[in-house]
């Protein structure tokens, strides 16, 4: 209990880290604070000298008073800091409305498809990878891990993009309908994360079952009478379960960078279409928002795993 207590300290720490560097990189940006906020809100162009001096002087205090950015920088700091841990995101500049809610709505979407995701992943990658470990060598080990070499290899931007040409575009096929929100339109960008990430899993679980096949344990599961099938199926895939479990607190950060990608290739309101939206008008605290989000979720799922793993195997929690 008490390593498990110290490593959610740890996470909560290393969260308020990165509060605290991506407030930093806001306000060592471009621009003042109080500039960003005056874009985000509509009321100052871009070109600087399309007011004169004065208006625009005027403009930048009316809309830095409503959110305090007229005050010092330690102060702006400590209010900050302050609101984090109240956990409070503070409200967009744009329309007022609470970040929060609009990151809830938003990151609900992206999680769900990452979780969908891993979860094919897994399931797809280990039964292949069960089926490379039976016969090393063999032809469905060599097929297996050539596509998956070539998936990893390709670009996640790529594979979108050649999915929404060939699959939902019309030439040769439209069997998806592109964006929309709707459940058929979610089934491309569930098959291009879940097909990076198959491969991902499928090589580990390879390497993996391999190994665990000619332990000692396994060894003696034959000589006992135990058939190849029980031998991976049982102590192979028991031995390595571990590893398998450790794997998701690689494997869920990056499918949460590659889901920004392909949330934008097919036009999906998630949590990639939010914050390129916010970078492209300047809301500072949807975009610091975002990142704790993406944050949080990185430090949750790498918990995940260790309890996962724990869990798979007890000896890891003495560690």
């Amino acid at each position: 209990m008490r390593q498990w207590l110290y490593r959610c300290a740890r996470a909560v720490a290393t969260l308020w880290i990165v509060a605290m560097a991506a407030w930093a990189c806001l306000e060592a940006a471009p621009g003042t604070p109080a500039e960003s906020a005056a874009h985000a809100m509509g009321v100052l162009p871009e070109d600087p000298g399309a007011l004169a001096p004065e208006l625009r002087a005027k403009l930048i205090q009316a809309a830095a008073r409503p959110h305090g950015l007229d005050r010092p920088v330690h102060v702006r700091f400590a209010n900050f800091a302050w609101r984090i841990v109240r956990l409070d995101l503070g409200r967009s500049y744009r329309d007022g409305r609470p970040v929060a809610a609009r990151l809830a709505r938003t990151l609900s979407l992206t999680a769900a498809l990452v979780l969908a995701a891993t979860g094919i992943a897994y399931l797809v990658g280990t039964g292949v990878a069960l089926g490379c470990a039976a016969k090393p060598g063999g032809w469905i080990d060599f097929v297996a891990s050539a596509v998956g070499a070539l998936v990893i290899a390709l670009p996640v931007a790529w594979l979108s993009i050649l999915a929404l040409h060939s699959l939902a575009g019309g030439n040769p096929w439209r069997f998806f309908p592109p964006g929309g929100g709707s459940l058929a339109s979610l089934v491309l960008p569930v098959g291009i994360l879940s097909c990076v990430a198959t491969a991902v899993v499928l090589r580990h679980a390879r390497c993996a079952l391999i190994m665990t096949r000619m332990q000692p344990a396994a060894m003696g599961a034959r000589a006992r009478g135990a058939s190849e099938l029980r031998v991976l199926l049982v102590h192979a895939l028991g031995m390595a379960a571990s590893s398998l479990v450790g794997l998701l607190a690689v494997l869920a950060p990056y499918l949460l960078g590659a889901s920004l990608v392909v949330e934008r290739a097919f036009d999906l309101d998630g949590l990639g279409a939010l914050l390129v939206q916010a970078s492209a008008i300047h809301d500072a605290p949807i975009v610091l928002g975002g990142t704790l989000a993406m944050g949080a979720f990185v430090i949750t799922s790498s918990l995940a795993a260790d309890l996962l793993a724990t869990r798979v195997d007890p000896r890891l929690g003495d560690r």
